[in-house]
């Protein structure tokens, strides 16, 4: 009975040491873990050569069912054992434009309007200029995870073979939820539409004032046409491209604006334009002298309050929210391979970063405290 039990245990921790192991080898290098070792492992269970010593203990049945359930579920993950064992560095598809392309595209992807909010997000818990240092490592830290979960979402395309976020879910988590991430990332998009509608009416409703035009073409230039011109003859045809490739030219312009404005930025910051005694200073508190004071800059007034570091941290939270594109991204890439990928995400995710610290630290370094977003 001793010995028996003895044997039991020894199997049992054998058992044990091969999943972790499995585990450690799939998640290391999924495709090195092949369907081969797992249909002779399965072979195994069935016979009962594994398992059939400890026969007797009370969770033998259980431990049986669950070890064949995994190898099954695995199996089926895992390429076939009649076919190649792909490179371990291949991806599942090859799109057709260049990195470079794909790297503009995908920072253009994360940067948009939100970087004018981070000053703002550092002066709701400090005026204080040395607080920056921290925000930088909390945003660096936010750069760094969401690029690794950006590149996880394509290896779990390449671990399954999926060619969309949602595939992927149901390849990985089940079938029977794959509406879930369909309605997040339709309400994210939504909102984020949303969002850029309400800045394009304002922007060139302001725009044509400014310029002294009222009417195009008959029509009346109102923020609603505005509106609805921009949707109908820019962004819809934009929304029904099939590729990303002639997209790297808008977001070129796009990024090409977001530099322009960060450039102007750190200009005003070393012209002292808002400083006491510089000209924008002078007339931003002349026309405040009839009404309320304004307040151009403040700091080390109020000092900092950590509990407030969480506007910060939930800004932060969708500064580079774009995961729903990895498998799109991971499809257009030309020559994909595990490694190009990894390099056109972690490229991307930091050169995001940079811009997002200029605007943080320019815009806070400009108005302290008195930051809005």
């Amino acid at each position: 009975s001793m010995a028996r039990s003895n044997k039991t245990a020894l199997h049992l921790l054998l058992l044990l040491f091969a999943g972790f192991s499995s585990a450690f080898t799939l998640q290391k290098n999924p495709l090195v873990f092949s369907r081969q070792i797992s249909l002779k492992t399965a072979a195994a269970c069935k016979q009962g050569s594994l398992l059939q010593s400890c026969r007797h203990a009370p969770f033998a049945a259980a431990l049986s069912r669950s070890a064949r359930k995994s190898i099954e579920v695995m199996s089926s993950a895992l390429p076939s054992s009649n076919s190649a064992t792909p490179s371990s560095d291949k991806l599942v598809l090859s799109g057709s434009t260049p990195m470079a392309g794909c790297v503009v595209n995908l920072i253009k992807n994360i940067v948009g309007s939100g970087v004018l909010c981070l000053a703002g997000s550092v002066a709701a818990f400090s005026d204080q200029p040395k607080m920056l240092v921290a925000a930088l490592g909390i945003a660096l830290g936010f750069a760094v995870i969401a690029a690794y979960c950006f590149a996880l979402i394509a290896r779990t395309c390449q671990m399954t073979g999926a060619q969309s976020y949602t595939e992927a879910w149901a390849k990985s988590i089940g079938a029977s939820t794959a509406w879930l991430p369909n309605v997040i990332v339709i309400f994210k998009t939504w909102s984020a539409c949303l969002i850029y509608s309400i800045i394009i009416g304002d922007l060139f409703n302001d725009l044509a004032i400014t310029a002294g035009v009222s009417e195009v073409a008959g029509i009346a230039v109102t923020r609603t046409s505005i509106i609805i011109a921009t949707h109908a003859f820019g962004l819809l045809p934009l929304c029904l491209l099939r590729s990303f490739s002639f997209l790297s030219y808008a977001s070129l312009l796009g990024v090409g604006g977001i530099l322009y404005t960060a450039g102007f930025m750190v200009l005003r910051l070393f012209e002292g334009s808002y400083l006491p005694g510089g000209e924008f200073f002078q007339a931003l508190t002349a026309a405040g002298a009839s009404a309320a004071p304004v307040v151009v800059s403040s700091f080390d007034v109020k000092g900092t309050s950590l509990l407030k570091s969480v506007i910060l941290i939930s800004t932060l939270t969708s500064s580079y929210l774009c995961h729903y594109n990895a498998p799109k991204f991971l499809k257009e890439l030309k020559e994909a391979t595990t490694t190009r990928f990894n390099l056109l995400t972690y490229t991307s995710f930091l050169g995001a970063f940079a811009l997002n610290a200029i605007f943080m630290v320019s815009g806070f370094l400009l108005f302290g405290g008195a930051s809005k977003g």
